[in-house]
């Protein structure tokens, strides 16, 4: 088992990634020289971010077995297809991020260097608290704003995740997805905007937030009674956030439609 680390550059973190990335090319070789030997058998390198339902990094106060299982099962269907490679997560979480890294590996690394030292990653005495949040931010209005710097005021350092579409809520957005990061990032409250995975419980093994950002509608929501679950033992807040109430998306989208669809005055 090697690490996504091995993959990628990780500044402040350079000997345990060496060591990582040496095990990754150690397999690869020994890989091919089986392949060149005529057997069958390959060597399956396991290279998680992080493994959920087990006590390491202190994510859970006990090893959950239940948790463990289809991770298990996983490892073992690769290693019966002689796969050489698994990286759990790796649709929903890593991919972006070794696709970021191949594009420009210097810019990754700085990126990455910049988020340790603005998070207090780098100062092991600092408790910088990371919080997250995410929507669409399609139409964005002063409510939008609002809970942006409400959730600024509870973190050091505010993550942004815009999703793609608003296809969660069934609405269609009016503004692309770069213009909606743009508009958001512009803000003076946000720290770093991403592109929002679909479930917000998969950012924390990339940003290792300890608040999480959401409006009050959401509560007691099956969806966020999930995330109360996967939180459960690592640390993390879930922060929910009453909505302003004199403007919100809805009731400009209603105007937009109302003005659209209202007969011409010709």
């Amino acid at each position: 088992m090697s690490s996504i680390t091995g993959l990628i550059s990780s500044p402040a973190a350079a000997v345990y990634s060496a060591a990582k990335a040496g095990l990754c090319r150690f397999i690869e070789s020994v890989n091919i020289e089986l392949e060149c030997s005529g057997s069958p058998n390959r060597i399956l390198n396991v290279a998680p971010g992080f493994i959920d339902g087990t006590k390491f990094y202190g994510r859970s106060q006990a090893n959950c077995s239940s948790q463990l299982s289809d991770l298990a099962e996983q490892i073992l269907g690769h290693l019966l297809n002689r796969d050489t490679l698994f990286i759990p997560k790796y649709d929903e979480i890593y991919k972006g991020v070794i696709e970021r890294y191949r594009k420009d590996p210097h810019e990754f690394g700085l990126s990455s260097y910049d988020y340790k030292q603005h998070t207090g990653r780098l100062d092991p005495s600092s408790k910088v608290i990371t919080g997250y949040m995410s929507g669409t931010f399609d139409l964005f209005h002063v409510g939008h704003l609002n809970i942006i710097k409400r959730a600024k005021s509870q973190c050091d350092y505010l993550v942004v995740g815009v999703h793609n579409n608003g296809k969660r809520k069934g609405k269609e957005t009016f503004i692309p997805l770069d213009e909606r990061k743009r508009i958001v990032a512009s803000c003076r409250y946000v720290d770093r905007v991403i592109d929002a995975p679909a479930e917000d419980s998969d950012a924390w093994p990339e940003w290792h937030y300890s608040k999480l950002f959401v409006g009050s509608d959401y509560k007691g929501s099956e969806r966020f009674n999930r995330y109360e679950e996967i939180f459960a033992g690592k640390g993390v807040e879930i922060v929910y956030f009453p909505y302003t109430q004199t403007t919100s998306s809805t009731q400009i989208r209603k105007a937009i439609e109302k003005t659209i669809n209202s007969p011409s005055d010709a």
